[in-house]
């Protein structure tokens, strides 16, 4: 009898030990759990996201960069003349064809590849990608079909030459920047300088001037980029913000930069609509205009 109520004590303890080891988390306990993964996360997340931003910034600062290097080479068979970039009234060849706002153009691989259109292929290849901000991740619908627009980047518009105008005797001279003096109808040098040819960036220098900027996605049309150097200070074209505020550009002695942003009023947040003949967005004071124009142009 002893030995039998011994085992059945033993028997009981056993069961009380193996309900207490298969005992899982509380209610609270699992609160807690989910709440400290959730703190880590909100502390995790932002810096990851900034990181990844930090690194599409770097590759689109190197996009740019081999457009530089490729616009080189263009003047360096062209005798020192730079690519085409656009005309008087509208009616010229850019440095790559296409307008983004238009669904069928935004997508078409041709007007990157084919030297007929795009003025660097032949120095880049068919290298579609290079023309991309990893940013960007605007789309177009073209019937049935909806993909990514292929083109980020755009030339500033003080810089290039004329190729197809009606008035012969224009093509091959500096591009005429009509957005320079705010109107739309600045013409080469008179007052701000225009860059035809290397040997024209004396004023800003090289260095100081830039020639493809990564634009942002609700103000790319045609593949130049205009700024007013009038004052107050205006917004034309709009520069990308992806890059943790910040956008990619390539200046003319090859090398690039990221640029950071100070005004909250330099983010473009409404979609495109017509294009420059708008007119200018007016923000007094912006001190990021005022950063594009000292290297945009300088008075002739």
């Amino acid at each position: 009898m002893a030995i039998t109520i011994f085992h059945l004590k033993n028997f009981r303890a056993s069961a009380v030990q193996t309900k207490t080891a298969r005992r899982g988390f509380t209610l609270i306990e699992l609160l807690v759990v989910i709440a400290i993964i959730a703190i880590l996360a909100g502390l995790l997340l932002p810096a990851l996201t900034r990181a990844k931003q930090k690194a599409q910034g770097v590759f689109c600062m190197s996009n740019t960069k081999q457009l530089m290097v490729a616009a080189l080479m263009y003047a360096g068979d062209y005798n020192d003349r730079l690519p085409p970039n656009g005309d008087d009234d509208d009616d010229g060849i850019f440095w790559v064809a296409g307008n983004m706002t238009t669904p069928s153009d935004a997508i078409n691989t041709l007007y990157l590849t084919d030297p007929q259109y795009a003025m660097l292929a032949p120095y880049i290849g068919r290298s579609v990608g290079l023309y991309k901000c990893p940013g960007d991740k605007s789309t177009v619908q073209f019937g049935r079909v909806s993909g990514p627009r292929l083109r980020s980047y755009s030339m500033n518009a003080a810089v290039g030459t004329l190729a197809g105008s009606n008035i012969s005797w224009l093509n091959g001279k500096p591009v005429w920047g009509p957005w320079l003096n705010g109107t739309g109808s600045h013409m080469a040098n008179h007052p701000w300088r225009t860059y035809g040819k290397l040997a024209d960036m004396t004023e800003p220098n090289p260095a100081g001037l830039f020639v493809f900027v990564d634009e942002d996605q609700n103000s790319t049309d045609y593949a130049s980029f205009d700024v007013s150097m009038a004052a107050p200070t205006s917004m034309v074209d709009w520069p990308a913000t992806y890059h943790n505020y910040a956008a990619g550009f390539a200046f003319a002695d090859g090398h690039g930069e990221i640029h950071k942003w100070k005004d909250a009023r330099t983010r473009k947040t409404t979609p495109y609509v017509m294009g420059r003949s708008n007119g200018l967005t007016h923000q007094g004071s912006n001190p990021d205009i005022l950063w594009l124009q000292q290297r945009t142009s300088a008075r002739y």
